[in-house]
């Protein structure tokens, strides 16, 4: 069986429990355009604020993996995420005009999470 015929949540447990980057792929693939859709509507339309708040949402997602793996119905969660991300984008395009932006790679990169590197482009793929 393809990961196409999978549940969310099963595909949650095989990326938080074993690491699976085809599962985590297939996520995002899954629920890109709810998750871009809303994120656009949130951010006033500006595409490249849209994709920010997108990769800060399944990078959330792909770090929550293990705890979310439970929930039966994962769209709930994406939708709020994906709207509260939202708001810190254009909160962060908003401060960014007086302070040079510090981008929320390197944050996350020095939050120590070793996954991140073999995450990130697992995401920049499956968003594209």
């Amino acid at each position: 069986m393809g990961l196409s015929m999978i549940t969310d949540s099963e595909l949650l447990a095989l990326f938080g429990e074993r690491g699976d980057c085809d599962a985590l792929t297939s996520l995002a693939r899954r629920h890109r355009n709810l998750v871009y859709s809303v994120a656009f509507r949130q951010v006033g339309e500006d595409g490249d604020l849209a994709k920010d708040a997108c990769q800060r949402v399944f990078s959330s997602l792909a770090k929550k993996a293990r705890e979310l793996k439970e929930r039966r119905v994962l769209v709930g969660w994406l939708f709020k995420a994906t709207c509260l991300e939202s708001k810190r984008v254009r909160r962060g395009k908003s401060k960014a005009g007086s302070k040079d932006k510090v981008s929320w790679e390197r944050i996350a990169l020095s939050g120590g999470d070793e996954r991140w590197g073999m995450i990130r482009p697992v995401l920049d793929r499956a968003i594209r």
